[in-house]
């Protein structure tokens, strides 16, 4: 019975904790982008991404993909940390280097960021997000993150 019991609300859950499944064919990546992310804009005009939010408009989730025209994944994802420090973002948090994910965090004016960046095609492309979120909230959307990081996947390279 407890077995039972404890299937129900994992389905339950899964149920209720997925919003969107969105898929970029364009760049080869797909997400599944949490409820509390109800409202969500148009895919962008080049067709990379798509921007997320609350409903009261307090948090956002942008998703996007991309070619490295330069370097490696690393540089790409040194890059995007650099133009969150040029936006006056300080950064909290960065991963360990990795040639395949990178993460990082920082915060501005009582909010936060959360990145997330994976490489796609041997390196020669990405899939990213970017959270934003009052710091106040913070322990409400850790949650959101590790939805998040967990089902950002990249499609095969053709």
């Amino acid at each position: 019975m407890r077995l039972y019991i404890g299937i129900l609300a994992v389905v339950a859950m899964m149920g209720t904790a997925r919003a969107e499944f969105y898929a970029n064919a364009r760049y080869g990546y797909y997400i599944d982008v949490p409820k509390m992310f109800s409202v969500a804009d148009p895919e962008s005009d080049s067709g990379d991404g798509r921007l997320f939010h609350t409903a009261d408009k307090s948090a956002e989730v942008a998703v996007w993909g991309g070619w490295i025209l330069d370097g490696g994944f690393a540089d790409e994802a040194k890059t995007r940390q650099n133009d969150e420090v040029e936006d006056g973002w300080k950064l909290a948090y960065v991963s360990k280097p990795s040639p395949t994910v990178s993460n990082f965090s920082g915060m501005k004016d009582g909010l936060i960021f959360y990145v997330h960046i994976i490489s796609r095609c041997s390196g020669t492309g990405y899939a990213m997000y970017r959270l934003q979120y009052p710091a106040t909230d913070k322990v409400k959307y850790e949650s959101a993150i590790t939805q998040l990081n967990a089902s950002l996947k990249k499609e095969a390279c053709s």
